[in-house]
């Protein structure tokens, strides 16, 4: 394994944001790369209504940090998408979403 850890800020945003979560990410200072690497790295539930929730908790960042990709500045960015993959909120918090274990 290499040593060296590769920062994401170069992501781009691949789901589609509705104009709510463009506004969220702009209010709560998310940038789109740290979205994108709630969708890729973070753990996901299923919920009803067809969203789906991504979460970057400890071990999501530990997880990416051993491939080498440095997340520790996100910690704890939730993503919300809707059914058909677009963004529809997202936020910051110190826990996993609420009634999910980790």
């Amino acid at each position: 394994m290499s040593s060296q850890v590769y920062a994401v800020e170069r992501l781009t945003l691949t789901a589609t944001p509705t104009r709510h979560a463009k506004r969220r990410m702009a209010q709560r200072g998310l940038p789109e790369y740290a979205v994108e690497a709630a969708i890729a790295w973070g753990q996901e539930w299923h919920q009803s209504g067809g969203y789906s929730v991504h979460f970057l908790g400890r071990r999501a960042v530990a997880g990416a940090l051993r491939q080498g990709v440095d997340l520790r500045s996100m910690l704890g960015v939730t993503v919300v998408l809707s059914g058909c993959g677009r963004v529809v909120t997202t936020y910051r918090t110190p826990n996993a979403p609420v009634g999910q274990r980790l």
